[in-house]
């Protein structure tokens, strides 16, 4: 059985609110349904503009607790630079981390199978920060100073060790604040 393809040309009409007029079909081609000669919607889209590529994005939230104090700087210095956030008591924040993945979009129209990069996500950052004491809890900061940016670092890092998807990690984007985000630009493959 072959299946005839039209494609119509439609012309609004002159007065408004009217329906649209439908001028002539004209047959595209014809071709059987499921040949090798019925290209489907992502065969036809390669064609024309090339393999498919996408970015995905994906975002977390975990809780967290630091100081910002550096060993190296005396209180007052500290103080000056740090503000609030050199609370010897420390500060908490409600973080949103949003992890974008990019790479071909396969057959199943996927550009990553999101529960794998959840799997991945979960054990390598959320399990190491989530409800923790990022000064005292998390090795990497050891000697280190938990500002967000070096929060990214190691979130890429953590990530990057363990890599085994098929996507590039992109980029990583954290807010800790609604005023303040960070994100760290993969390099390209």
């Amino acid at each position: 059985m072959k299946q005839r393809i039209y494609m119509w040309t439609m012309k609004a009409s002159r007065k408004a609110n009217k329906s649209m007029g439908v001028t002539h079909g004209t047959p595209a081609r014809t071709t059987a349904p499921g040949s090798e000669e019925a290209p489907g919607i992502r065969d036809n889209l390669e064609r024309r503009v090339g393999p498919a590529r996408a970015r995905v994005t994906r975002r977390y939230r975990f809780a967290a607790s630091h100081r910002l104090d550096s060993p190296a700087l005396s209180a007052e210095a500290n103080r000056k630079l740090y503000g609030k956030c050199n609370n010897p008591y420390g500060h908490g924040h409600d973080y949103s981390l949003e992890i974008s993945v990019e790479g071909p979009v396969n057959a199943d129209g996927l550009v990553v199978d999101r529960r794998e990069l959840d799997s991945l996500v979960e054990e390598r950052v959320l399990r190491v920060l989530d409800h923790r004491n990022l000064n005292c809890d998390v090795p990497e900061f050891e000697g280190a100073v938990p500002t967000t940016e070096n929060l990214a670092s190691v979130i890429y890092r953590r990530l990057r060790e363990h890599w085994n998807l098929t996507p590039r990690l992109a980029r990583i984007r954290i807010a800790e604040t609604d005023r303040n985000a960070f994100e760290m630009e993969a390099p390209a493959a």
